[in-house]
């Protein structure tokens, strides 16, 4: 029975440390966003909705680390394109850079006219990410349904992981260029008029959550409060005392 209380106990510190210890920053868009700049994005009582191709929520380079894991949870329901005009099968999920120049370190989370996810961490500059893929999904997410898109990155490769089931990996282990923001959505580009090109998908967020953990955070879950994981603890020691007393 002993071994019994050690193993539960050792497994909820274990599920505590891999969903809240590394977390750097988690939003579940409760009828607003708790950081970034935001740019035609509106909010219902629980989702960040991107209604146009123009939308985007830029977080702080300090927000996102050299290394960890992002998670975003999603309902895409169109790609996007440029200038109102013919489809751009590179609608970008996550960006770090928008239309002006790529530096190494770079990151694009891109959907593809398939439905299919791309993610790429530049290893030089000057190159669109289209043509530096890394991970590509299996799983389509133009379906009309949420999914949660989980990309690892850093010193043990890049891993791609939908709704808790790993699809992708490279053994890529460049770090992110700490100098840059990321974006949710479209980039508040720098170098071209925001009015002539979009690149949002246009959808609904659910969370994002980032960590500085090198694995993906594919529990679908949300993040427990402290006092949700103290009652967590309690419940399964009392589960195993309540076992030895009925014996």
């Amino acid at each position: 029975m002993k071994k019994v209380l050690l193993l539960c106990l050792a497994s909820t510190l274990l599920l505590a440390n891999n969903v809240s210890a590394d977390l750097l920053f988690y939003d579940e868009f409760t009828s607003g966003a708790r950081a970034g700049i935001l740019k035609e994005v509106t909010f219902t009582s629980g989702t960040a909705v991107f209604g146009s191709h123009f939308s985007g929520i830029e977080y702080s380079p300090s927000l996102v680390p050299a290394q960890g894991t992002l998670e975003i949870r999603l309902r895409i329901d169109q790609a996007g394109s440029i200038n109102g005009g013919s489809f751009n099968p590179g609608s970008m999920i996550l960006d770090s850079a928008g239309a002006d120049g790529r530096s190494a370190g770079d990151i694009a989370m891109q959907l593809w006219g398939s439905g299919l996810v791309s993610f790429t961490l530049a290893p030089v500059g000057g190159y669109n990410p289209a043509d530096q893929i890394q991970v590509m999904s299996t799983s389509s997410m133009l379906d009309g349904l949420y999914h949660t898109i989980s990309i690892s990155y850093g010193s043990q490769g890049i891993m791609l992981a939908i709704d808790g089931a790993i699809e992708a990996t490279n053994p890529y282990n460049g770090l992110r260029n700490m100098t840059r923001p990321v974006t949710i959505g479209d980039f508040t580009d720098r170098g071209f008029p925001d009015s002539l090109y979009g690149f949002s998908f246009i959808g609904e967020v659910d969370r994002i959550r980032i960590s500085d953990s090198l694995y993906p955070i594919i529990d679908p879950t949300p993040v427990p409060e402290p006092g949700s994981l103290t009652l967590l603890i309690s419940g399964i020691l009392g589960l195993a005392v309540a076992r030895r007393l009925k014996k």
